[in-house]
């Protein structure tokens, strides 16, 4: 993928690269946005659930939305999402052939 083709997708996942630089440095997952993209959501809950972290965003929408995607649990979504809510496998073996790579990819 080449920085000119898809300079939003890079932007995006940059966010999500800064977003966990600043995680590790400072122990705190912080994220101050009013939407996020599937390029900077996907590999952030990934690594919430590899760090066992809690995002901190004064967003309720977005905090409730990524809550959802992190908990099993039942409780009603706030705000009204963008994206289906589809829940990611524990388990790395329980990952179909498409989120393979992402997982391998958050694991370097």
């Amino acid at each position: 993928m080449a920085n000119h083709e898809y300079p939003q997708l890079l932007k995006n996942y940059l966010l999500f690269c800064e977003c966990k630089r600043k995680h590790q440095d400072t122990g705190k997952l912080s994220l101050d946005t009013q939407f996020i993209f599937p390029t900077t959501l996907l590999p952030l809950l990934i690594h919430m659930r590899k760090a066992h972290a809690t995002l901190h965003t004064p967003n309720s929408n977005l905090a409730g939305y990524i809550n959802y995607m992190i908990e099993n649990t039942d409780k009603p979504v706030l705000g009204k999402p963008y994206l289906p809510l589809v829940r990611l496998p524990h388990d790395i073996k329980l990952v179909d052939n498409t989120l393979q790579p992402l997982y391998h990819l958050l694991d370097n």
